[in-house]
């Protein structure tokens, strides 16, 4: 008999054995089935053949002269080219520690001999079904890999960003690039900072800083926004705990900004838990922002996780209010703590709907605070429409952890006097 015989292929199997009898009996069966069978009488013929035209599956026996079946094996498995083909030992040796080998150097499965023509067969089946079911499954990842990478580039066109910046982003979670800048919140009577929202900062190696405004569209569209978000949660309650030791009777909160595409991560939940336990922060001093539009948009989008993380013990406020697309009925359904009225009425001085603002936040019993302060003007207005809290650029411009910490100083040294 040749030592390579075609027929219809179902599929090509090389067999190496050192006995003609055994070689000739499973290639004639392995023909009637269908596969193209390739012989090979010693382990040198053996490696040479599988090398030069990787199979499907290899049957492999253990005991033979010059090199046994593991060696042979082992330098299969040592080639990325054919590391993943199965190999199916078949041998006389029946002792467990011959099938633990055979396992360790990579085999998928030990036939004993004498074996049984059928359960070879079936055996032989089975593994190339796996086989072609595995390399289907990576030829599938690797498109969707590829168009993954299309997409990305299409989204970053989209918002009319370099595709670039989109690469430069995901390096810069890897790379840890981001600060968090901290902007105090004022309570207008007693001038204290009771509170500071963290805003996020990326250090660019080439570009130096880069907005926001800038990359914060581009996390949102390609989905690293989770990761980002979860950073930013992670520093802010790390810098919290420190200043709640350096300054254990001031009561400081901090806030942080969550996307709407962050309130559909079911983990988001467990992170907020997880990282409060960890840094032994109270729950309440941690406060949530979730821009308008974000909960308003859409009649479902995160409303569960937004009750979970009320029922953690966490603060929930409406950023950016009066600037999207509310309704009364919308703001019943949120469990938020307050309204952040949106900067621009404040900066545009737009009285009447900050006063509108203002007194549907009492009326609901919520806590309003007054963005965008600017002048010592627009303050003395706010107090006098009943607005107790805000921040701005009168107070201070968000400032680094340092600078933050030396501000809460000045204060307390203030209030002191």
């Amino acid at each position: 008999m040749n030592d390579r015989q075609d027929s219809s292929s179902s599929g090509y199997i090389v067999i190496v054995d050192d006995r003609p009898e055994t070689l000739q009996m499973l290639s004639i069966m392995l023909l009637k089935q269908g596969y193209k069978v390739r012989q090979a009488n010693n382990p040198q013929i053996a490696l040479k053949r599988i090398f030069s035209d990787p199979p499907d599956a290899i049957l492999l026996d253990i005991n033979m002269p010059e090199m046994n079946g593991f060696e042979v094996c082992s330098q299969i498995k040592a080639r990325p080219e054919t590391r993943d083909i199965p190999v199916i030992f078949m041998s006389a040796l029946d002792s467990v520690a011959d099938k633990l080998e055979a396992f360790s150097v990579g085999g998928v499965d030990y036939i004993s001999k004498p074996f049984q023509l059928a359960e070879v067969l079936a055996r032989v089946d089975t593994h190339i079904k796996l086989r072609r079911s595995q390399i289907h499954l990576q030829e599938q990842a690797k498109l969707l890999q590829a168009q993954n990478a299309l997409l990305q580039g299409e989204i970053c066109e989209l918002f009319s960003t370099e595709h670039d910046l989109y690469e430069d982003l995901k390096l810069a979670v890897k790379q840890n690039e981001f600060e968090l800048y901290y902007q105090p919140l004022i309570e207008f009577d007693s001038e204290k900072i009771y509170c500071f929202e963290t805003l996020i900062r990326w250090h660019h190696p080439q570009r130096g800083m880069i907005s926001p405004l800038d990359f914060i569209p581009v996390a949102e569209a390609t989905g690293i926004i989770g990761e980002i978000g979860k950073w930013v949660i992670s520093e802010a309650c790390r810098q919290l705990s420190v200043w709640t030791q350096q300054f254990p009777d001031h009561g400081l909160s901090l806030s942080v900004n969550v996307s709407g595409k962050q309130l559909i991560d079911s983990s988001l939940v467990k992170h907020v838990k997880q990282v409060l336990a960890e840094t032994s922060i109270e729950p309440h001093k941690l406060k949530i922002e979730i821009t308008e539009s974000a909960v308003m948009l859409d009649q479902n989008i995160g409303l569960d996780i937004l009750r979970q993380l009320k029922n953690l013990g966490t603060q929930l406020y409406i950023d950016d209010f009066g600037s999207g697309y509310s309704s009364l009925n919308r703001l019943y359904d949120f469990p938020f703590d307050g309204l952040k009225i949106d900067q621009s009425f404040v900066r545009q001085e737009k009285w009447v709907l900050v006063n509108a603002i203002t007194m549907l936040a009492i009326t609901l019993d919520k806590d309003v605070i007054a963005e965008g302060i600017e002048t010592a003007a627009q303050l003395e207005t706010l107090k006098i429409l009943a607005c107790k809290n805000g921040q701005g650029f009168y107070f201070s411009r968000p400032v680094t952890a340092k600078a933050a910490t030396n501000l809460i100083n000045e204060n307390i040294k203030s209030l002191e006097s």
